[in-house]
């Protein structure tokens, strides 16, 4: 099946000389005339997937009577999120950064105006009206082609559901998701596909929507895989459901067959064999497990570990599951047992926790193409 494509809006903030690229938010489209790789270690790549929560900036009220679910109730709170989020993100010097829950390209060039130099910003409008949420990346690696996204859709329940979901049946695309591929040295490409699903993921409803989900991403998956071209993938982003594999800090199993859909590891019947992708949470201990807060008592305080779950993931081919270095979730900001953190506080990040992913490319070694 084939993946509709799509021109993807590129703001090019890197200066070169004394020129500087300047265009407009609302139409831009430029094809890639000249691939760089602004990494200062070849050797190395670091990925970061965060859940921003609400990048949404707008400058003349704030975003709340524009999407719904916006905590930020005017233009002030709004940039005060994006500074926590920036500084926050300038810590790691990632090579790639993956962003959830962005608006558009202004909120990625007003990041990138508060970060070391050398990243561009990508972004592909969704599908998603009501919340106006859409993915977002900065790379310091060019893009080998145009990125593109999927805009298929799947028929729930999917065969072999695990969702027991019995009411009407429909089908369901996934509105926020994009796919990029990069050539990071020693013939090796790598396709990053990032996608936010459905949330509530103990929901039956939306557990059946999800795997549909799934199957979209999938597809995408084996679509990449079938190519005569070597490429490793990683997919990753705000999955909004657990592994069943590679369980959380509270343990959750999940609803749905999400997870082992994308993964490859379902063992339907109609699945196509192909590449299997492994979760790299298996390599943080469980007592730190965990990439979400949701606060049910409303007190902005952590109350066991029950508020915490796994929900956000980074799946990666076999090669480059070899080739890691280090997995962390980085807890440093957010609420405690003892430290109060809620929304309207000053240093407010995210309702979620960055994951990062070091890999050594050594491991690869050099990729012959027959």
């Amino acid at each position: 099946r084939k993946m509709k494509m799509t021109r993807f809006c590129l703001l090019t903030l890197l200066t070169l000389a004394s020129n500087k690229c300047s265009a407009s938010y609302d139409d831009i489209e430029i094809l890639i005339s000249q691939k760089t790789d602004r990494r200062h270690n070849k050797d190395t790549l670091r990925v970061v997937s965060l859940n921003a929560e609400y990048l949404m900036y707008d400058i003349s009220e704030g975003c709340q009577k524009s999407w719904r679910g916006c905590p930020w109730k005017n233009a002030s709170e709004a940039l005060r999120h994006l500074q926590n989020v920036s500084d926050t993100l300038a810590v790691y010097d990632a090579d790639i950064i993956f962003l959830n829950e962005v608006h558009s390209l202004f909120e990625l060039e007003k990041l990138i105006e508060r970060l070391p130099e050398g990243y561009s910003p990508y972004l592909i409008a969704g599908t998603d009206h009501i919340t106006g949420q859409n993915v977002g990346l900065l790379t310091k690696i060019d893009p080998m082609k145009e990125i593109y996204r999927s805009d298929e859709r799947e028929k729930f329940p999917v065969i072999n559901s695990t969702c027991n979901y019995f009411g009407d049946g429909g089908d369901e695309g996934v509105s926020k998701n994009l796919i990029m591929e990069v050539d990071v040295g020693n013939g090796v490409k790598i396709v990053f596909i990032a996608a936010h699903l459905l949330s509530r993921p103990k929901e039956v409803d939306r557990c059946a929507m999800r795997e549909a989900q799934a199957k979209v991403i999938r597809r995408a998956v084996d679509d990449i895989s079938k190519t005569t071209e070597p490429r490793e993938i990683v997919l990753l982003g705000d999955f909004n459901d657990f592994d069943d594999a590679v369980l959380d800090v509270q343990g959750n199993v999940p609803l749905s067959s999400a997870l082992r859909i994308m993964k490859g590891t379902h063992g339907q019947a109609d699945e196509p064999s192909g590449v299997v992708l492994h979760n790299l949470a298996e390599c943080v201990e469980i007592e730190r497990r965990y990439s979400s807060f949701y606060d049910k008592e409303k007190k902005c305080v952590l109350n066991g570990v029950n508020e915490l779950y796994l929900i956000d993931h980074i799946l990666v081919s076999e090669r480059l599951r070899e080739a890691v270095h280090s997995v962390r979730i980085d807890h440093s900001y957010g609420p405690t047992e003892s430290r109060h953190e809620c929304v309207d506080d000053e240093d407010y990040v995210s309702d979620h926790w960055p994951l990062i992913v070091d890999f050594d490319l050594r491991k690869l070694g050099l990729v012959k193409v027959e």
